[in-house]
């Protein structure tokens, strides 16, 4: 990994970061910089739902993820709407395994939401 690389993961690790910052870093960013930010509790909302497509766990495990549900309670709803793929064929692993993966009350939630929207599962 490049000098720059590194430098932006360690960014994208604290968790002290602005939240603009994180932004930036989000847009030039490798996969190992995309999962370090997905689970940085200062990376904006909107950064979050397009990460969920490919670091489920890691944003559902997002400690920021309650506050942003008491500021958006629909965030769940705009996760899976956005990322339908995530759900394809059958519930990914992270679903089937929820109730060990993330916490209950969110595994709960989450999989209302999965519920309610056709063509998953």
């Amino acid at each position: 990994m490049s000098n720059h690389n590194n430098n932006f993961l360690e960014e994208a690790l604290d968790e002290n970061t602005p939240t603009e910052r994180l932004r930036e870093i989000s847009r030039k960013g490798n996969k190992a910089i995309r999962n370090a930010i997905a689970r940085n509790p200062n990376t904006p909302p909107d950064i979050l739902v397009e990460y969920f497509y490919e670091f489920p766990a890691h944003v559902l495990h997002n400690p920021a993820l309650e506050l942003i549900l008491l500021e958006n309670p629909d965030f769940f709803n705009e996760l899976v709407s956005n990322n339908p793929f995530v759900f394809n064929d059958e519930l990914p692993l992270f679903l089937l395994n929820g109730h060990r993966v993330i916490p209950r009350s969110r595994f709960v939630s989450l999989l209302l939401v999965v519920r309610k929207h056709p063509g998953i599962y």
